[in-house]
């Protein structure tokens, strides 16, 4: 009933077959507890943790599914179930997948300490999270939820060949605490007040690496981002879609899509926010990124504080939709620069007011009708500012956005309304410019 553990051990724990079933409810039990290394390679393991926590001795334990050092799933079925106050899926120094399945369901509430306050995660580690290959799904529901945080680094896929894992998080509970964002009292949009937490779908101290896989994030309520990095991220390769109130990506530090396909879905704030300050903070490399925000002013689809800052250093593309940037003095600064800072090939800072329909395919062709890529809304957008670049474009040549209700079929690639590899055309013009 106190501290207790369905199986524990000093050493390793390896389950490779059968089916192993733990249901554990004392207060800061663990269902599976090692001091070394839990593996999971194969058979069908359930795990129900449901206990309460506690801080002894200003030390804080929580019912946990897995408690260890070092966490490792190569294959089989790991279904975990938690729902106590504050609890764990898995909690460990460092956790790697390597294949098998993984599902993660937590409903475990928040909860108030005397100088702290406590949330549920679905994968917790102190080091490094590596999720390298298998199929994981993480579902929080519980106030300031956070599907995975690692307090060091994060990294998604395998650099060498760009796979990865299929991934879904989702997180619905709203924010613990007097946690907030925008609003009042003078607080910048998404900004959070002191003393509570937010529910976030990915939250990681440390740097970020998406290197392959395919994830989709989801989050529902106010400061809940869905991607989250308070050093860089780095988006090297596979395909990545972000739906969320808060923003969809942030960084304390600078963005790079280097590789892969990207969608930033934003309904409450921002789509991709860089805090970096500086040029450099958002970089387009040779990755695709779809950014926008439904929210309407002052939200962006980029945002860094300035124009200034973003960085076009290689043959991706880019298309973003939102409000104008707040200028260098951050939200409710200085004016923004009319330029980015730098670009190795053409692109358009698209100024002009143009309100995007649902149900609509825009198409970004040069003059000779040739597509550069087409992408689609899921709600209305309202953008003052649209950055667009693109493999091919050149300074001083003139580019055509049209649209068609028609969905492209023969799209290289399709992902969350973007369509790459596609000879779409429009059949209804929305506007054009000039490219830089």
């Amino acid at each position: 009933s106190y501290n207790a553990s369905g199986l524990k051990a000093d050493g390793n724990v390896t389950i490779s077959g059968g089916t192993v079933t733990v249901r554990n409810s004392g207060a800061m039990s663990k269902s599976i507890k090692s001091k070394a290394t839990v593996t999971i390679d194969g058979g069908t393991v359930t795990l129900t943790p449901s206990g309460a926590m506690k801080v002894i001795n200003s030390d804080a334990s929580y019912s946990s599914g897995v408690k260890a050092v070092d966490f490792v799933q190569n294959g089989g079925t790991l279904t975990i179930t938690a729902s106590g106050a504050a609890g764990r899926g898995i909690s460990a120094t460092n956790i790697t997948t390597n294949g098998g399945t993984l599902d993660v369901t937590n409903s475990g509430a928040g909860q108030s300490g005397t100088n702290d306050n406590y949330t549920a995660k679905g994968l917790k580690a102190d080091t490094k999270i590596a999720l390298n290959a298998g199929t994981i799904t993480v579902k929080m529901t519980g106030t300031g939820g956070k599907g995975i945080k690692s307090a060091g680094t994060y990294t998604q896929g395998l650099k060498a060949d760009g796979s990865g894992p299929t991934l879904t998080v989702s997180t619905t509970g709203s924010s613990f605490g007097s946690s907030g964002s925008s609003g009042g009292g003078g607080m910048m949009p998404g900004q959070q007040s002191s003393g509570g937490s937010s529910a976030k779908g990915i939250k990681v101290q440390g740097t970020i690496y998406l290197y392959g896989g395919e994830t989709v994030v989801t989050t529902a309520t106010d400061g809940a981002e869905g991607l989250e990095s308070k050093t860089t991220i780095y988006i090297e390769g596979g395909r990545h879609y972000f739906k969320c109130y808060d923003d969809c990506i942030n960084s304390s530090g600078c963005i790079y899509f280097n590789g892969g396909v990207t969608v930033c879905y934003g309904y409450g704030n921002d789509a991709v926010d860089s805090n970096y300050g500086r040029t450099g903070a958002i970089t387009i490399g040779n990755g695709t990124v779809f950014a926008y925000t439904t929210k309407g002013s002052p939200e962006e689809g980029l945002d860094c504080d300035n124009n200034s800052y973003i960085v076009i250093n290689g043959t991706g593309t880019a298309v973003s939709a939102g409000a104008q940037q707040g200028g260098g003095g951050g939200w409710g600064g200085s004016s923004s620069s009319s330029s980015i800072g730098s670009a190795t090939q053409g692109y358009n800072l698209y100024t002009g007011s143009y309100s995007y329909s649902a149900g609509r395919y825009y198409t970004l062709s040069d003059a000779s009708g040739n597509n550069l890529v087409t992408y689609s809304f899921e709600a209305a957008c309202s953008s003052s500012l649209s950055l667009f670049t693109a493999a091919g474009m050149k300074s001083g040549s003139t580019y055509y956005v049209k649209y068609s209700t028609t969905a492209p079929t023969d799209a290289q690639t399709a992902w969350h309304g973007l369509y790459l590899g596609s000879s779409h055309a429009g059949t209804n013009s929305a506007f054009n410019f000039t490219a830089k």
